[in-house]
């Protein structure tokens, strides 16, 4: 194959086999793309698969090999290629190994899609081994994100990123949450050199207007408890501490007998949102429940099991809403600090986000159920 054949090419389709019937037999054929045909036929007939896919094999390596590239190079091309390994042939290996890992970070900040640079951020996460509700979250965000910016990584400015966060008619809540989550990839890409600087700092953070959080009822919780009892105890399990240990759902999802021992609820790293050790006392409402004829911990299908309760208790069911309540009724009955450390965050969090008004009757009615 002569150079000009090859330089006049522009055709690089995927080389693979198409079946077809040739004089009442069947068979296939691979046709030669232009740049690989030299003096050869353009195209090759094989009465069996497998020959006509080994030869595409060896067509797609050719075109991938050092000899088919040096066949594209120009004169000059040419003259800096020996330039170029004259210069190397005169380094040590370390020195080699040094210009190749500079040549590789060059190469990542000049030239890194947005896609490519979430899937190492989402990698580096799940190595790192953050929970999975984070990194799913993450992943749904980060996304939306590639979908409306398909360019280079490094290109990307805080009014893109304005434009994207306040363009879909998202509620501030959710805009301060994408924000977040985009500001970590950015981070992300600044921590392995391939940018230099994180545009979300440019971008103003959403305003929130802190709404009380819904709780239930004494009457409420009463009947929740009641008609799970009757028709799911094994739920009170994953209900229970949650509404009287403070426990977050997804620690209350992880619960083993195990951990349920000597008065307390022992939580390992790994069970525990923030993967440290967390020991929550049980105290005697929580005991009385956990007691119930039929109690199971570890339960499954929670989503739907749980819908059917709240649907047979005619509740209105709230995010966290079990949670919420017993932070609520804790503060009232133990103080703020207390209500805090059973709760397993600092009072900050739990008068901003978890704590409602509640009457001390309310409360003591609540820790009497």
């Amino acid at each position: 194959m002569s150079k000009a054949q090859h330089q006049g090419s522009t055709r690089t389709i995927p080389i693979i086999p198409r079946e077809l019937v040739k004089n009442g037999k069947q068979c296939w054929i691979v046709r030669v793309p232009s740049d690989l045909v030299g003096t050869g036929p353009a195209r090759k007939f094989f009465n069996e698969k497998k020959p006509a896919i080994d030869f595409c094999k060896k067509l797609t390596a050719v075109r991938g090999s050092p000899a088919f590239e040096f066949l594209d190079m120009t004169p000059s091309q040419l003259t800096d290629a020996v330039s170029l390994w004259r210069t190397f042939s005169d380094l040590t290996t370390e020195e080699l190994l040094q210009a190749v890992a500079l040549w590789r970070s060059s190469k990542r900040a000049s030239g890194s899609p947005v896609a490519d640079v979430v899937q190492l951020c989402l990698d580096s996460k799940a190595e790192s081994g953050v929970r999975p509700n984070y990194l799913k979250t993450l992943k749904c965000t980060l996304k939306n994100f590639t979908a409306s910016h398909m360019c280079d990584v490094s290109t990307i400015t805080s009014a893109q990123v304005s434009t994207w966060l306040n363009g879909n008619g998202w509620q501030p809540k959710t805009r301060l949450g994408y924000l977040k989550d985009v500001s970590t990839l950015f981070k992300f890409a600044m921590k392995r050199g391939i940018v230099t600087s994180n545009p979300c700092d440019g971008v103003d953070r959403p305003r929130l207007d802190h709404k009380p959080p819904v709780i239930f009822t004494v009457e409420q919780c009463k009947a929740l408890l009641n008609v799970c009892r009757e028709n799911d105890p094994a739920l009170l399990g994953y209900i229970c501490p949650i509404l009287f240990g403070g426990l977050r759902p997804a620690e209350a999802q992880k619960l083993v007998v195990e951990n349920v021992r000597d008065g307390v609820i022992d939580l390992s790293g790994a069970q525990s949102k923030l993967r440290k050790r967390r020991v929550v006392v049980v105290n005697a409402t929580l005991r009385r429940w956990l007691d119930v004829p039929g109690v199971r911990f570890g339960n499954i299908n929670l989503t739907k099991r749980m819908r059917k309760l709240v649907k047979l208790a005619g509740a209105t069911w709230s995010h966290d809403v079990l949670r919420h309540s017993f932070c609520s009724y804790a503060m009232t009955k133990f103080g703020a600090r207390a209500a805090a450390e059973m709760a397993g965050h600092s009072e900050q969090v739990l008068f901003a986000h978890y704590r409602e008004i509640v009457s001390v009757e309310s409360a003591n009615e609540f820790w009497a159920i």
